[in-house]
C-alpha cells in the first residue's frame, strides 16, 4: 500500500433553501497528486476520470477509497447520471461501513429526488456510526423540512448545534423551521441573528428572519429584511421572498407595491401562494 496523507473536510456551501451540501475529500498522494487535486477540485468527465484512476491504483486502503467513490459519485450526480452516482454510494459504503460521510452522501441524493424516507433512512446510519457527526444532524434535519416534518426538523438542528456552535447553517435552518412552525417566534428570531452573525452576507437567514417577523407582525422589520435578502442575492427571482414581501407590503397598506411582488412571485411559481398558505401566511 502505498504511502498517503490524507486531509479531509467538508465543502459545506451554504444552500438552505435548495441542495443539501456535498462533501469532498482532498488528497495528496507523491505518484498521483494531480489526480487526487482533479478528482477533488475538477469536475465533470476530467474528475471522473481522475477518480478512476487513483480507485484503480492500489494504493488506498478502505477508508480512502470509499473517499474517492464518494467524490466521484458527487460528479455523476452533477453529470445528471442518478445510476452511476447512487453505485458509486453505495460501492463507498461497502468499501468501509464504518464511513459515516458515506451514508450521508447517498441520503442526500435520494433527498434531491425527493425519495425523503431513504434519505432519512441513511442520514440515521450516518448518525448511528458517529453520533459526534454534526453534518448527519444537519442533513437529516433538512431532509425532515423538505418533507415538512419541522419539529423533527428542530430537534436535529438543535442537535447538531450542540455538536457545532459555529455552524450557521444549523442555526439558520433551525430559524426557518421553527418561523414556520410559528410556536417559537422569538427564538426563530434569535436563531436567524445568530446565523447571520456567523455568515453576515447570506440572504436566506435575512429572508427567513423576515418570515418570522412577518408572522409576528412586525411588518417594518420583515420588510426591512426581504428587501436587504432580496439586494443580497445573484438570482433575484426568488418567488418565496417576494411574494412575502408583497404580503408585507400589503399589512402595511401598500396596495400597489404589495400586489405587484405577489404578481412577480406568481409569474415564477404559479402555486406559491398555496405553499405559503401551508405555513399560515395569507
Amino acid at each position: 500500500m502505498g504511502r498517503l496523507v490524507l486531509l479531509a473536510k467538508d465543502v459545506q456551501n451554504w444552500i438552505l433553501a435548495g441542495l443539501i451540501g456535498m462533501t469532498a475529500a482532498w488528497f495528496v498522494v507523491p505518484a498521483t497528486a494531480d489526480d487526487g487535486e482533479i478528482c477533488v477540485r475538477g469536475s465533470g468527465d476530467t474528475a471522473i476520470e481522475a477518480c478512476t484512476r487513483l480507485l484503480n491504483s492500489g494504493r488506498y486502503d478502505r477508508r480512502n477509497l470509499a473517499l474517492i467513490y464518494s467524490n466521484r459519485a458527487n460528479q455523476w450526480e452533477r453529470k445528471g447520471d442518478f445510476d452511476k452516482a447512487m453505485q458509486d454510494h453505495s460501492e463507498a459504503i461497502r468499501t468501509d461501513p464504518t464511513y459515516a460521510a458515506g451514508y450521508m452522501h447517498r441520503g442526500n441524493a435520494y433527498a434531491r429526488r425527493g425519495d425523503y424516507d431513504r434519505a432519512i433512512a441513511d442520514h440515521t446510519e450516518a448518525i448511528r456510526v458517529d453520533p459526534a457527526y454534526a453534518n448527519g444532524f444537519y442533513n437529516r434535519g433538512l431532509t425532515y423540512s423538505h418533507k415538512g416534518d419541522h419539529e423533527l426538523a428542530i430537534a436535529d438542528f438543535t442537535s447538531g448545534i450542540e455538536l457545532d456552535a459555529n455552524n450557521s447553517r444549523l442555526w439558520g435552518q433551525r430559524c426557518w423551521s421553527r418561523a414556520v412552525v410559528g410556536k417559537q417566534l422569538q427564538e426563530a428570531i434569535d436563531d436567524c441573528t445568530k446565523a447571520s452573525s456567523l455568515a453576515p452576507k447570506i440572504p436566506q437567514i435575512l429572508a427567513y428572519r423576515g418570515l418570522a417577523y412577518l408572522k409576528l407582525g412586525q411588518f417594518d422589520k420583515a420588510l426591512a429584511d426581504y428587501d436587504a435578502a432580496l439586494a443580497l442575492t445573484k438570482n433575484p427571482d426568488h418567488a418565496d421572498w417576494l411574494y412575502a414581501r408583497g404580503v408585507t407590503k400589503l399589512k402595511k397598506g401598500d396596495t400597489s407595491g404589495g400586489n405587484a411582488d405577489i404578481a412577480s412571485a406568481k409569474a415564477i411559481k404559479a402555486d406559491i401562494a398555496e405553499e405559503y398558505a401551508t405555513y399560515g401566511i395569507k
